[in-house]
């Protein structure tokens, strides 16, 4: 009752091999781009200052860029964050060096001043990735987000313009070639484009990771920044943004898988709640998909498994490794510090993980906490729950539903609000199910529970219905099940479940995701419940009763078909193969930058 109407998937699978780098070569036909012989990606993340998907892209992407094309310099060209105790580390250990002590930015009508810094790997054969480092005394003082300075709230803005300041003054220092391709990662580093003079010889691109923008009103704050990078004041209004003004005079534009790039431009989320404002040069332009590899490697064991009792038993072990890491002192320790408990050594009861960023806006930790609630009221203790949220800038506030569902059901969900020093690897393996409820998702970690050895129950947006062929194909809307059909094909080999609200039965769409995303509950004091300002809406309604069938499917499936669901567990490292930065470079190589 679980597979798709059309095909009983084959419980025997092999690993499909890792892709061999010159057949993707031969594949793509990587065409020549002597004219650009350094490619700079800018980006506000890096390894050094990680937060997110950006920092998890940069630390593959322009390594495997560099694999593939050794005859260029390929560079990405980042912040400094010194207050950061990663970014600290690597300088005082001498991974990071200072190449040059100080030059000037012209910034807020002064001179700035900066110093560069450098960190070089080899990353196989002749080739190398170069990561130069921007430091500067009153930027980039974050101490543990990059993207939040509790000291300065309007910060990453100015630090933002600061960055994109002193990039020319950067290409002038280091010495590398131009004429320089930048591929521009997101608006934090858009203004780029307005900064570089036509003496500098150069293309731009970018590639975003998400909607998101920012206001350029806030330029008129600082007197003297709109000549330093090169805005006209006068085109300045309320309604301007930095990725309005920018985006028509980048060459290309990219996001991280295909179907994000095409709801940017369809999905009455994107074209009329989110980026309305940029609908225009999207279809101007066009958005390519510059889809992502894979995150996280398979564990090694999981390549060696062909069987599904192999399965059920490695899923056991790790259930049994997990209780191990709890019951030390300090996994101990966590345990009390965590809201609610649950007995994760049950290998009878399925786990599922929900973990990330909180972001009120995207995530959908409030869509899951309403389904789960319905799950339990309606089913008992069927399943158990563990969340790992990353509490956002508003603190604890915006996740307070959480507490109170650890409450309701007290052995039923575990909530870890805050960074595990131990335990999270163990969660990842030991866990039954990764469940993922997201607004909107421009790639999604779905790859990272294959990888894990874990199946995946996902909300049908951007990337994650690239990444999840569903058992429920049958139960699905029908613009889903198109998807699916594109994607996975006609012999679908599940490796998990999506859900999806039917959106034809949604009379006023755009109002309720409108409605949705104000998030109005953030601006009283103390911040409200989600849940509550969101549960009358009609499009909440669909999302979260959608998202409660999926829960129980997936609960039904591991309980009523052990190996069917280890079959599951084989497949999804198997449809790993199909994501590659190999695959990833090509698209950004012959697609991107030859706009």
């Amino acid at each position: 009752m679980f597979l798709s109407e059309r095909n009983s998937p084959n419980k025997f699978i092999k690993f499909i091999p890792e892709v061999n780098l010159e057949t993707v070569k031969g594949d793509y036909q990587l065409q020549n781009h002597e004219d650009f012989p350094t490619i700079i990606f800018v980006s506000f993340e890096n390894e050094f200052a990680p937060v997110g998907g950006l920092n998890a892209v940069m630390n593959r992407l322009p390594r495997q860029m560099a694999r593939m094309s050794p005859e260029k310099a390929i560079l990405l060209l980042t912040p400094f964050f010194s207050r950061i105790p990663k970014s600290a580390r690597a300088l005082e250990k001498g991974a990071i060096t200072v190449i040059h002590k100080g030059f000037k930015v012209p910034f807020r009508g002064q001179e700035s001043d900066a110093r560069l810094l450098r960190y070089v790997e080899d990353v196989g054969g002749d080739a190398k990735f170069t990561m130069y480092l921007l430091d500067a005394p009153y930027h980039f003082l974050a101490s543990e987000n990059p993207y939040i300075n509790p000291n300065v709230p309007q910060g990453l803005f100015e630090d933002s313009c600061f960055l994109c300041a002193a990039v020319p003054e950067v290409l002038q220092i280091i010495p590398e070639k131009p004429p320089f391709l930048l591929n521009l990662q997101d608006w934090e580093t858009a203004l780029v484009s307005k900064t570089l003079p036509s003496s500098i010889r150069h293309k731009c691109v970018i590639t975003l990771h998400n909607p998101y923008d920012n206001s350029c009103n806030m330029t008129l704050h600082f007197p003297g920044l709109g000549d330093a990078i090169h805005l006209d004041p006068g085109t300045l209004t309320f309604r301007s943004t930095v990725l309005k003004q920018t985006l028509p005079e980048i060459r290309g534009i990219s996001t991280v898988s295909d179907v994000f790039a095409r709801e940017l431009m369809n999905d009455p989320l994107q074209t009329k709640v989110l980026a309305p404002h940029l609908q225009e040069v999207f279809h101007e332009k066009g958005v390519i998909a510059t889809t992502n590899g894979i995150f996280k490697d398979p564990d090694p064991i999981l390549r060696e498994i062909l069987t599904p009792a192999g399965i059920l038993e490695y899923k056991n072990s790790q259930r049994g490794e997990l209780t191990k890491v709890f019951n030390s002192k300090e996994g101990a320790g966590l345990l009390a510090r965590a809201w609610g408990s649950c007995d994760l050594n049950d290998t009878t009861t399925p786990l599922f993980l929900l973990f990330g960023r909180d972001d009120p806006r995207q995530k959908g930790f409030d869509v899951a906490a309403k389904a789960i609630r319905e799950v339990l009221e309606e089913k008992g203790d069927i399943a158990h729950f563990v969340f790992t949220p990353i509490p956002g800038p508003r603190g604890l506030g915006t996740i307070a539903f959480l507490e109170q569902l650890s409450k309701d059901f007290p052995k039923s969900v575990l909530v870890f609000p805050f960074r595990l020093s131990v335990g999270y690897n163990e969660l990842q393996t030991a866990t039954s199910y990764f469940l993922m409820c997201s607004l909107y998702e421009p790639f999604g970690g779905a790859n990272e529970g294959y990888a894990s050895g874990v199946p995946v129950v996902a909300r049908a947006t951007g990337g994650l219905v690239q990444q999840v062929c569903p058992y429920n194909y049958a139960t699905l809307p029908r613009d889903v099940q198109m998807l699916v059909d594109e994607f996975h094909g006609e012999k679908q080999q599940p490796t998990g479940f999506l859900f999806k609200e039917d959106a034809s039965l949604i009379p006023n769409l755009t109002q309720d995701w409108t409605s949705i995303i104000k998030a109005k509950f953030l601006d009283t004091n103390p911040i409200g419940d989600a849940i509550l300002e969101r549960e009358s809406i009609p499009l909440y309604q669909a999302m979260t009763g959608a998202a409660k069938d999926a829960i129980i499917q997936a609960i039904d499936l591991f309980k009523a078909d052990p190996e069917e669901y280890a079959a599951c567990v084989l497949r999804g490292v198997q449809l790993l193969g199909k994501f590659t930065w190999e695959k990833a470079v090509g698209r950004y190589l012959n697609d991107l930058y030859t706009r």
